[in-house]
């Protein structure tokens, strides 16, 4: 019972963290762009943006913290479990943090399968640290994330500035998943539209 407690933990960890990470970024936007003299980069580390905002988090955050910071109409819900072989557990949340979930599960998993087809000598060659990098890289690519990002570089925020914002909201979160991916207790992720039964 505790590895499913575990595991679910996990996820609604890495979806809160998700969710804070691209709310803290559209309200840094969203004050950048009403007072240009504000300063360029003051999540997490300056003044507090707003009730919601990581601002008064301390840091690094905990997952008490950042889960306050969920709306309650946007918090992760699990709303079916299918225990057969395969089994599948349905989660209700915000689409655009469950989408960054799925992402990232789905290209891990898939570079996870690529790696088995590899021969012995190309493993060793890309390494921990460029797989790594790759996956980081990969998350850059969600559409939301990389359009707030590239805006608050625009007004001045520096990847140093990004940086511990990103590593404890969005890459340490989303890699605390590996372990349960890796035991094939969570395998692909999919989105599915939600139909209310009657």
């Amino acid at each position: 019972m505790s590895d499913v407690l575990d595991v679910l933990g996990a996820i609604e960890h890495a979806y809160n963290s998700v969710w804070a990470l691209l709310s803290t970024l559209e309200e840094a936007e969203r004050w950048r762009r009403y007072d240009p003299f504000f300063p360029p980069w003051p999540v997490p580390f300056g003044a507090r943006l707003g009730r919601r905002s990581a601002g008064y988090l301390s840091w690094p955050p905990e997952r008490a913290q950042i889960a306050t910071l969920v709306t309650r109409r946007e918090r992760l819900i699990l709303h079916a479990v299918r225990l057969e072989s395969p089994g599948a557990w349905e989660f209700l949340g915000s689409l655009i943090p469950l989408e960054v979930l799925r992402q990232y599960l789905n290209d891990r998993h898939q570079r996870m399968k690529d790696r088995t087809y590899r021969d012995v000598a190309e493993q060793r060659k890309l390494g921990l640290e460029n797989e790594k990098a790759f996956l980081e890289n990969e998350l850059l690519k969600n559409r939301v994330i990389d359009e707030r990002i590239r805006i608050l570089r625009d007004h001045g925020a520096s990847d140093k500035d990004l940086a511990p914002l990103l590593g404890e909201l969005l890459y340490k979160p989303l890699k605390g998943l590996e372990r349960y991916q890796d035991a094939q207790i969570i395998d692909e992720a999919e989105i599915k539209t939600y139909e209310p039964s009657d």
